[in-house]
C-alpha cells in the first residue's frame, strides 16, 4: 500500500496484533486506517469526506476520531469496525489532544476558541455531557474586547473555493469604516483554525478588523487543495490574497483605503509578494521572520528541512529559474507600503539572513522600512517580553501608518 502522504498518529492495540494510523492512501482525504501484523492487511476504518487531525484508541477497540470541518473540530464516536456511533461533539473550537479514560467511559481532549485559550474537556460516553475540570489560559486584560469570528467563504479569480475567519471590534464602526490587517498564515501546509490566537485579539482590541483566510495551499481541504501552490503555482496563492483584498473593501463598515497585510514565516512570503504584487492594495505590511529569497533559503535552512522545501519550491540546483522568480527579493523594487520587519538572530528553519536581505534593499532605495532585531529568539518568540515587544511593535507601526489615512 502506497500513500501519497506520510502516515502518522500511530496506535497500537492492546494485544499489540495491530498499528492503527493516519494517511490518506489513494483519497484525498486524511483517514485511519489498521494494518494487522498478521497478513498484512491494511484496512480502512473512517474515511469522511473531511481531514481526520487526530484519534483515539481505547482498550476494547472503539475510536474518537478528530474532524476539521472549515477549521472546527467535530468530535465523532467509532466501533472497533469504524461505524459512526450516537456520540458525535461539536464544541465549537479546535481540539488537539485526545485520551480515553481505563474503564472507557470518559474521553479527555485539549481544547481551544478564538477567546479562550487550551484547557481540558471530559465527555462522558453514555450521557454525552461534556465538563470543563480544569481551566485554561484567561485572556487578562483583553476580557471585554473578545470577538468571535465569523467563517466567510467565497471563490477565488479561477473558482477556487476561498474562506477566512473575520474578527470585528465591538461597538459601532467608525463614520469612514474599520482599518483592516490579514493576517496570512505560515506554512505553506498549514491552516488558520478557529482557536486561541492572542496577537489577532491584541489587534482587534486596537480597533482593527482582522481577516485570516485560508488560500490554496493550505491544509484541512484535501490533498488536492494542499498542492495547488507548488512549484509553477505558488503565485496563484498571492492572487488569492488579491480576491481577499478585493472582496473585504466591498464589505460595509470597513475601510478600503486603510490595509495592511501581516504574516509570520512562509506567512511573510506571502505578504513581501502581495505587497510587491499588488502595491495598489495595502497601505503597509508587517513581515516576522519571513522568506525572502528561497535560493539562500534552503541554502542557509537546517539540512532536514531542504530536501522536503524543495518538493514545494522548487530545487536550486534544477530549478534556478524558478527559483529566482518565485523569490520576493527579485521584485522587491515594486514594493511601495512601508514595511515592519521582525526576526529572531537564532533562527534555525528561517534564517536571520533572509530579513537583513529585504531590509537592506529596501534601505538602499529610500523605501521605508524598520526592522526588528531580536535577542535570544528562534522561529518564533516564546520569552514573554519578547513576545510583548513583537507585537506591540507591530501594534505601534499599523497605528503610525494607518492613521495617515484618516
Amino acid at each position: 500500500m502506497l500513500f501519497r502522504s506520510k502516515a502518522s498518529g500511530f496506535r497500537w492495540n492492546k494485544d499489540g496484533s495491530a498499528i492503527y494510523f493516519l494517511a490518506d492512501g489513494e483519497r484525498d482525504f486524511l483517514g485511519i486506517g489498521r494494518y494487522t501484523l498478521a497478513g498484512g492487511k491494511v484496512e480502512w476504518l473512517y474515511t469522511p469526506d473531511a481531514d481526520v487531525d487526530g484519534f483515539a484508541l481505547a482498550g476494547d477497540g472503539r475510536l474518537a476520531a478528530n474532524v476539521n470541518r472549515d477549521g472546527y473540530s467535530r468530535l465523532v464516536l467509532l466501533s472497533p469496525e469504524g461505524r459512526p456511533l450516537p456520540l458525535s461533539v461539536e464544541p465549537g473550537g479546535v481540539v488537539s489532544e485526545m485520551s480515553w479514560s481505563p474503564d472507557g467511559k470518559r474521553l479527555a481532549f485539549a481544547f481551544s476558541t478564538p477567546t479562550a485559550g487550551s484547557r481540558i474537556r471530559l465527555v462522558d460516553v453514555a450521557s454525552g455531557t461534556v465538563t470543563a475540570p480544569i481551566a485554561g489560559e484567561t485572556a487578562g486584560r483583553l476580557v471585554g474586547t473578545l470577538a468571535e469570528p465569523e467563517l466567510l467563504k467565497f471563490e477565488s479569480f479561477d473558482g477556487v473555493p476561498l474562506s477566512g475567519f473575520l474578527f470585528r471590534p465591538k461597538g459601532t464602526a467608525p463614520a469612514r469604516g474599520w482599518p483592516v490587517v490579514m493576517f496570512v498564515h505560515g506554512g505553506p501546509e498549514g491552516q488558520t483554525k478557529a482557536n486561541w490566537r492572542f496577537d489577532l485579539q491584541v489587534m482587534v482590541e486596537a480597533g482593527y478588523v482582522v481577516f485570516a483566510p485560508n488560500v490554496r495551499g493550505s491544509t484541512g481541504y484535501g490533498r488536492r487543495y494542499a498542492g495547488l501552490d507548488d512549484r509553477e503555482r505558488r503565485m496563484d496563492s498571492v492572487r488569492d490574497l488579491a480576491v481577499c483584498g478585493e472582496w473585504l473593501k466591498r464589505q460595509p463598515g470597513l475601510d478600503p483605503k486603510r490595509m495592511a497585510i501581516w504574516g509570520e514565516s512562509y506567512g511573510g512570503f506571502m505578504v513581501l509578494s502581495a505587497l510587491a504584487e499588488q502595491p495598489e492594495l495595502w497601505q503597509a505590511g508587517v513581515d516576522i521572520f519571513g522568506v525572502v529569497n528561497f535560493d539562500t533559503l534552503l541554502r542557509d535552512t537546517g539540512p532536514w528541512r531542504r530536501d522536503h522545501r524543495a518538493t514545494e519550491y522548487g530545487d536550486p540546483k534544477t530549478d534556478p529559474d524558478l527559483m529566482r522568480w518565485l523569490s520576493p527579493i527579485s521584485r522587491a523594487d515594486r514594493i511601495r507600503a512601508p514595511l515592519f520587519v521582525s526576526h529572531g538572530d537564532r533562527d534555525p528553519r528561517v534564517p536571520k539572513s533572509e530579513s537583513d536581505q529585504i531590509v537592506t534593499f529596501l534601505k538602499s532605495r529610500g523605501k521605508p522600512v524598520e526592522y526588528q532585531e531580536i535577542e535570544y529568539e528562534g522561529h518564533g518568540y516564546w520569552r514573554p517580553g519578547n513576545r510583548r515587544r513583537a507585537y506591540d511593535g507591530v501594534r505601534e507601526f499599523l497605528d503610525r501608518q494607518l492613521a495617515k489615512n484618516d
